[in-house]
Formats: C-alpha cells, sequence, structure tokens
C-alpha cells in the first residue's frame, strides 16, 4: 500500500471521529437544553398553574427533541396535570400520556407516580393500570395479527427456497440463523468435496503410465465417495431444514397480558392471562 492511500485512509478515520465527537456533544447540548425546558414546565406545575404546565410538557414532548429520562418526566407530569385539571377528554388524554410512557419505559411503575412528599394518587394508579392493559392489548392484536400470517405453509415454501427462511418468518431468529448457517456449511463442503473429486478425475484421466493407474484410481474412487457424503450432508441438513418449519408453529412468546383494576370491594386487582 502506497504513502498516499495509507495517508488517505487515516485522514478518512479521523474525519470520522471528529464527526462522531460533534454530534455526541450536539446531542449532549440537546438533552441539556431539553431536561432544562421540562424542569422549566415542572415549576409551572408545582406552582399550582396545572394547565400552563400541560401545555409546555406536551409541546415539549411533540418536539422529538427529548431524552428518555427527559420524556419520562414529562409525561408524568402531564399525565397527572390533566387529572387535576379535568380538562374536557381528560380521562383519554391521560390514558393516552401513560400508554406512550409505558410503552417507551418498562421500568415506570406505580411509586414513580408519586409527586414529592406524596402518595401516588389512586386516580393515576388505576389510569395507569388502564393505560398498560391497553397498550398490552394492542401489542397483543399486534403480534396476534402477525401470528395469523405466519403460517406453517408459508414458512415451509421459503425454508424450501432457502433454509432458515421459514424459521425467521414464524418469529424463531435464532433457530434461523442457525438453520441456515448448518445447511451454507453443508454446501460449501459440498462443493469442495466435488472440486476435489473433479481434479482427482482429472488427473486419473490424464494419467500417461499404467503403474500410476491403481493410485490414482483409488484417490478418485474415495474423494467420490466423500462427494457423495458431501450430497448426502446437503440433503440431511436440507431436510432437517423442512422438518423443523412444517412442524414449528409461529413463535407464540409474550402472548400474556396484565390487567390493574379496582375491586368493588376496594384494593386493587392485578390480573395475569397467557394466550396459547
Amino acid at each position: 500500500m502506497s504513502r498516499t492511500m495509507i495517508r488517505l485512509a487515516l485522514v478518512l478515520v479521523a474525519g470520522f471521529v471528529l464527526g462522531g465527537i460533534q454530534d455526541g456533544i450536539c446531542q449532549e447540548s440537546l438533552g441539556v437544553g431539553s431536561n432544562a425546558s421540562v424542569d422549566a414546565a415542572i415549576e409551572l406545575f408545582d406552582a399550582g398553574d396545572e394547565a400552563e404546565a400541560v401545555i409546555a410538557l406536551e409541546g415539549l414532548l411533540d418536539s422529538g427533541t427529548l431524552s428518555a429520562v427527559a420524556r419520562t418526566r414529562a409525561r408524568k407530569y402531564a399525565a397527572i396535570g390533566h387529572l387535576i385539571i379535568k380538562d374536557v377528554g381528560w380521562e383519554n388524554s391521560t390514558v393516552g400520556i401513560f400508554k406512550d410512557l409505558v410503552g417507551d419505559d418498562a421500568t415506570f411503575g406505580i411509586p414513580d407516580l408519586a409527586l414529592p412528599g406524596e402518595e401516588p394518587h389512586p386516580e393515576a394508579i388505576r389510569l395507569l393500570g388502564q393505560a398498560f392493559f391497553e397498550w398490552r392489548q394492542e401489542e397483543l392484536e399486534r403480534t396476534e395479527a402477525r401470528l395469523r400470517a405466519n403460517t406453517r405453509g408459508s414458512a415451509l415454501v421459503r425454508s424450501t427456497a432457502l433454509p432458515g427462511w421459514g424459521q425467521r418468518y414464524q418469529g424463531h431468529r435464532g433457530r434461523g440463523w442457525a438453520i441456515f448457517g448448518l445447511a451454507a456449511g453443508a454446501v460449501t463442503y459440498a462443493v469442495v468435496a466435488d472440486r476435489s473429486y473433479r481434479d482427482a478425475r482429472d488427473t486419473y484421466d490424464g494419467a500417461q503410465t499404467g503403474a500410476e493407474f491403481d493410485a490414482l484410481y483409488q484417490d478418485y474412487r474415495d474423494k467420490a465417495d466423500v462427494a457423495d457424503l458431501a450430497i448426502g450432508l446437503v440433503a440431511a441438513a436440507w431436510g432437517l431444514n423442512l422438518l423443523d418449519a412444517a412442524l414449528s408453529g409461529p413463535n407464540v412468546s409474550g402472548l400474556n397480558s396484565v390487567a390493574l383494576a379496582r375491586r368493588p370491594s376496594g384494593g386493587m386487582q392485578l390480573a395475569y392471562r397467557v394466550k396459547f
């Protein structure tokens, strides 16, 4: 490699590194500014101006510039703000914001609803449970729609064309890659064995003296046997792939739901359901 090429490569690497640093600085600055804006809106909330705080927080959420932590805080206060001021459609607004919250932050729970120095509001707990239930049900509906489409027949057709494709189509990504790797290895071995067999055959056909015939013929036959074995391995890998695609159904992991609701006799009820 010439010195000019080396210098060019170094310049490109330096450019990528500097660009990444600049992007990181810009993103960090944006996050700091976003957090400060959320803090300012929450100060309005704490001062008793919940309506203005909700407007400011929803504007920040719509901007798409908030960090993950800032989004969670903004959604929490915006949802509770709707609950406090009880504006038109406040319950749907609160549930909608909570749905976005639980979908974006899987660690958010009931204790996180508490405002500084207070216990979580019972109404906020109820609406958070409703939001989580609705969000989970929507996830289930999307999953079930995908599972209905991902039939065994379609998976079998795909795996016939390309080993592992049908498994991946059904949601078994790890198994799909494993089967693809097995089939690819078998095909590669078969190609190498066939090439070796053809070379041995050509060498045998081109032998000039009878003394070479026996050794060359034996080598030719041995490599022919190896090539036949390799073809058998390819057939076995393909057959295993097709059998797995035909017998394995779609990946149904995650088909469960959780519901949180207030009991008529007081307290809360947590329900967990698994569908199969």
